[in-house]
């Protein structure tokens, strides 16, 4: 579901012109989405998403205006200077949106999730996608609901796992007692 943000209008210190700018009031309709994380690694070629690579962890004030304007649905074109005049408030609840769980389903893995170990990026993202049959439309939907069916078409195609010894013993134990217990029943009647 996208986030509509308002942006109230004025007159605004621009520090790139070193001038003050005057901004007309916008009401913004943003979507965190794989569309999104492609526009902004296009531009900054670095991966979006945090992972094991140390540049993907630090993120510029400038970096993160650019992925709110990359974010915008609506209007189709909108000046960059009005994503700097978005007020604090509206940006807190741009991150809330960001980082909130948008899916009621949840994936417990025994094994870490492929691509875990992996820097995460646009490309690998489509490439799952791809992999799992996801129609292109789904780059739509917010990101941590795209990457849980992922995680979902992961699990449900995995092969079974192997049972260690340990478990394996448990469940042998667990199947005599069951029997024997119907055994018991048996010789009562």
């Amino acid at each position: 579901m996208p986030l509509k943000v308002s942006v109230p209008g004025g007159e605004f210190w621009d520090n790139t012109k070193q001038e003050f700018v005057t901004i007309k009031p916008a009401t913004l309709i943003m979507e965190h989405s794989l569309i999104s994380i492609s526009k902004w690694e296009e531009k900054y070629c670095v991966p979006f998403i945090e992972g094991p690579n140390p540049r993907s962890r630090e993120k510029t004030d400038e970096m993160w205006r650019y992925y709110f304007q990359c974010m915008v649905i609506s209007p189709k074109e909108v000046d960059p200077e009005t994503i700097i005049a978005i007020p604090l408030s509206e940006q807190r609840r741009i991150v809330q949106y960001i980082e909130k769980s948008a899916t009621a389903s949840s994936v417990t893995d025994r094994k870490a999730p492929q691509g875990q170990n992996e820097q995460i990026t646009s490309e690998l993202i489509y490439y799952w996608m791809i992999a799992y049959n996801i129609p292109d439309r789904f780059d739509k939907w917010h990101l941590s609901r795209l990457i849980m069916l992922i995680r979902i078409c992961q699990r449900k195609n995995a092969a079974p796992e192997k049972m260690n010894k340990a478990d394996r013993s448990l469940e042998y134990a667990k199947i005599s007692a069951q029997r024997r217990k119907a055994a018991a029943a048996k010789r009562k009647h």
